[in-house]
């Protein structure tokens, strides 16, 4: 099925699927998600709800119980189509948001240091802002690349983003998820937040949210 040129710069992007998930071999990683049930799903992940208000998608999901299906229209190779899936909640590990934190700074405190200067680069937390939108619930994730570039400490990151002449900032993290924020519009917050809360290095503004960086320990003595 062809493209509707209403479906143009709708929808979010599918990063994994879950193996246990009923979804697995219906949906693919680099699908995008436009509609749940018939209703447009908008790029920043929401949905219309009441007049000209907008809402996470995900309120329609929470509306669903175990077992229920929903259609789900997708586009996936440029073509548009409709898939149907179960909805199941995920199959977790035994595994506390405790440990998540602990985890990482294991990371941080025991692995070596690959060159001198290495850092983690760890976005804790997403402030509440218009150009974040559908990224509300990012937090504890160790940034791995910005713009295909990969990151080496957190001044190496303020330079790549202060540098930046592209329309977007795209942001991989672990577990191939990734966001995307319009550079100008992310450029202009900055304005908003006073310089107390920007990181010396380039003075990152936290536009993005809370981000630090986790040294590496060197081998050297």
């Amino acid at each position: 099925m062809e493209l509707d040129i209403q479906i143009y710069g709708l929808g979010v992007l599918v990063r994994r699927v879950e193996p246990t998930s009923p979804a697995h071999g219906i949906l693919k990683e680099g699908d995008v998600i436009v509609s749940f049930d018939g209703v447009k799903v908008g790029c920043e992940g929401t949905v219309r709800f009441r007049s000209s208000e907008r809402i996470a998608f995900r309120c329609l999901i929470s509306k669903k119980f175990s077992g229920d299906s929903a259609e789900l229209g997708i586009i996936r190779d440029g073509s548009y189509m409709k898939v149907q899936t179960i909805l199941q909640p995920r199959v977790h590990l035994e595994e506390s948001e405790d440990s998540i934190g602990l985890k990482l700074m294991a990371k941080a405190r025991y692995s070596l240091a690959s060159f001198k200067g290495e850092q983690i680069v760890i976005l804790s937390l997403v402030l509440a802002n218009e150009v974040n939108d559908g990224y509300e619930d990012l937090e504890n994730q160790q940034i791995l690349k910005f713009n295909g570039t990969r990151i080496k400490n957190i001044g190496h990151l303020a330079h790549l983003i202060d540098t930046c002449k592209e329309k977007y900032l795209l942001f991989e993290f672990e577990e191939n998820f990734l966001a995307v924020l319009d550079r100008e519009r992310a450029f202009c917050c900055l304005a908003i937040y006073p310089e107390e809360l920007w990181y010396p290095e380039r003075k990152i503004c936290r536009f993005a949210g809370a981000i630090r960086g986790y040294r590496r320990q060197s081998t050297a003595k």
